[in-house]
């Protein structure tokens, strides 16, 4: 599974800001998620920087979040400051929440084979006084 496209979508929310959120589609289809990366009055700053990331984002397989977050991190000549941090935010967002959907659409299909699964309890007692 890849990231194959990586879309901006801003929403005017007046009087005095805009939101702006990030869709990250993958090679699958229905297999989407959305982040949320509003910074007021910079929007066209994280949309812009977002679409920096593209290059680095295609191909990327949305389920390793954490190797998405350390690689725009560190392909970065300079740190990213607040505006690059909130765009790197939205699409962690976007590719967390894909990751989900991949993880319910499994769920989903198992329980309507009525698939069987094994849990474990771990015991928690209470603090002591």
């Amino acid at each position: 599974m890849k990231i194959a496209k990586v879309r901006t979508l801003t929403v005017a929310a007046p009087p005095h800001r805009n939101w702006v959120f990030v869709k990250v589609e993958t090679d699958q289809p229905g297999l989407y998620g959305w982040g949320e990366g509003t910074l007021e009055w910079k929007t066209r700053g994280v949309v812009g920087t977002v679409e920096d990331f593209v290059p680095i984002l295609l191909g990327q397989d949305p389920r390793d979040v954490t190797r998405i977050v350390e690689l725009l991190q560190r392909t970065s000549f300079w740190p990213l400051g607040v505006i690059g941090l909130t765009a790197l935010s939205a699409v962690e967002q976007a590719a967390g929440t894909s990751r989900a959907r991949i993880w319910a659409s499994r769920s989903g299909r198992c329980l309507a084979a009525r698939c069987v699964t094994a849990s474990a309890s771990i015991p928690i007692s209470a603090p002591e006084r």
